[in-house]
């Protein structure tokens, strides 16, 4: 089976020019953890992911260190009075001055006709949990994620027992 078949046709994507504050709040309202970067003609410059954020807001907000805590969340936890939420209000404030090309990861594609253990193959090689799918032109078409592979094994493979 093809990923043009299984792949997700409407893609959040980012600008290389895009804040790391921006950034953070698309992650956050679209409840996505990853998004490719793309350049003016649509193509596939770059990758952003969750982890990815957390180091570039550890540069940004060193009183917190979130790459540091075995769950984000414990980072915020953490901060116990008010003046320790306005410093980490007021270090965010440079996460508007830091653009996505800074942080972004060099990209790792996949073809649209490419088959779904291409795409697993890929992904378990590079460690990673999505993928960008570009046609012949290298022009993003679609992102392929690891929740899309197991559904579509599911649907297809499985008899539901």
């Amino acid at each position: 089976m093809k990923l043009s078949k299984i792949m997700t046709r409407k893609v959040i994507a980012l600008k290389q020019t895009e804040s790391l504050y921006s950034a953070i709040n698309k992650f956050a309202k679209k409840g996505i953890s990853g998004a490719p970067v793309l350049s003016s003609g649509n193509r596939v410059i770059g990758v952003v992911s969750d982890a990815d954020l957390t180091r570039a807001l550890d540069v940004v907000t060193p009183s917190v260190r979130i790459t540091s805590s075995n769950l984000f969340s414990l980072a915020f936890a953490s901060l116990r009075s008010k003046k320790e939420e306005d410093q980490l209000r007021e270090e965010l404030k440079e996460a508007k001055n830091v653009k996505v090309r800074s942080f972004m990861s060099k990209p790792i594609i996949i073809q649209q006709d490419a088959s779904i253990m291409d795409a697993i193959k890929k992904m378990t090689m590079r460690k990673i949990n999505r993928l960008p799918v570009v046609n012949g032109k290298k022009k993003l078409v679609g992102i392929i994620a690891r929740t899309d592979l197991i559904k579509a094994i599911s649907s297809n493979f499985c008899d539901g027992k």
